[in-house]
């Protein structure tokens, strides 16, 4: 019953945001640029702070490398 439930949320989801136009739109172009910024800016102080440790920024990740994080 839960899948039902998920499906009906994302298809509400998915036409309240115009579907594609919502995705790929101004909005989430400028969200991502933004997170992106932050992101690195984080990254930057947790080097200072953590000279041990070795960070580093990726601004994609494979598909493989996702399902590793997720168990």
């Amino acid at each position: 019953m839960a899948k039902k439930n998920q499906s009906k949320r994302l298809t509400n989801q998915h036409k309240k945001s115009k579907g594609v136009v919502g995705i790929f739109g101004d909005k989430a172009k400028l969200h991502d640029l933004t997170v992106g910024e932050i992101s690195k800016l984080v990254i930057e102080q947790l080097k200072k702070e953590f000279l041990q440790l070795t960070f580093r920024y990726r601004k994609n990740i494979r598909k493989e490398e996702k399902r590793l994080t997720r168990r």
